[in-house]
C-alpha cells in the first residue's frame, strides 16, 4: 500500500498540478502492483525463489491486464463483486493515468483525487476480502492468454 501513501502524499501541501497529475499515475500503480503481486504470490509462493518471483512479477502486462478486466466487467465470468469491482476499478484508473501522464492539458481536481485515492483503496481491500479461489481464478484469467469462447 506504500504507492497509494505517495499519491495521497504527493497531494500535501501546495500540490501542483503536476503533483496532482503524478498522484493520479501513482493511484493506478498501485493496483497495477497489487495485481502483480497476486500474481507472484500464486504462481511462485516460495520468496526464496527470487528470479523466478521477479519474473512472475514482471510478467503482468498493463494492457492485457486491462482486456482481461474489460472482458471481466462486459461478462461477469462468474466473479463475485469485489472482484468485478476490483476490475472496474483498474480498467478507470488505468484510463485516467495515461491521461494523466501523455495528454499536457488534462487537468485533475484535487478531491476528485482524494476520492480516486479511496476507490483504489476500497477496490484492493474490496479484491482481498472475496474468497481464496475467485481471487486465484482472477489471478489466472488476467494471466493467461484466452483461446476459444
Amino acid at each position: 500500500m506504500s504507492l497509494i501513501a505517495t499519491a495521497s502524499k504527493l497531494l500535501q501541501g501546495a500540490a501542483t498540478g503536476d503533483d496532482i497529475k503524478r498522484s493520479v499515475s501513482t493511484v493506478y500503480y498501485a493496483i497495477f502492483h497489487h495485481l502483480c503481486q497476486r500474481h507472484c504470490d500464486l504462481l511462485v509462493a516460495d520468496e526464496t525463489l527470487g528470479a523466478a518471483r521477479y519474473q512472475a512479477y514482471r510478467s503482468v502486462e498493463h494492457s492485457n491486464a486491462k482486456a482481461a478486466c474489460q472482458e471481466c466487467r462486459a461478462a461477469g465470468k462468474g466473479f463475485p463483486k469485489g472482484i468485478i469491482r476490483y476490475a472496474e476499478t483498474f480498467i478507470w484508473l488505468q484510463e485516467l493515468r495515461h491521461d494523466a501522464d501523455y495528454n499536457p492539458t488534462a487537468q485533475f481536481e484535487f478531491n476528485h483525487v482524494n476520492d480516486l485515492i479511496k476507490s483504489c483503496q476500497n477496490a484492493i481491500a474490496a479484491f482481498d476480502a472475496e474468497p481464496e479461489r475467485h481471487r486465484r481464478a482472477f489471478i489466472l484469467f488476467v494471466a493467461l492468454k484466452r483461446r476459444g469462447k
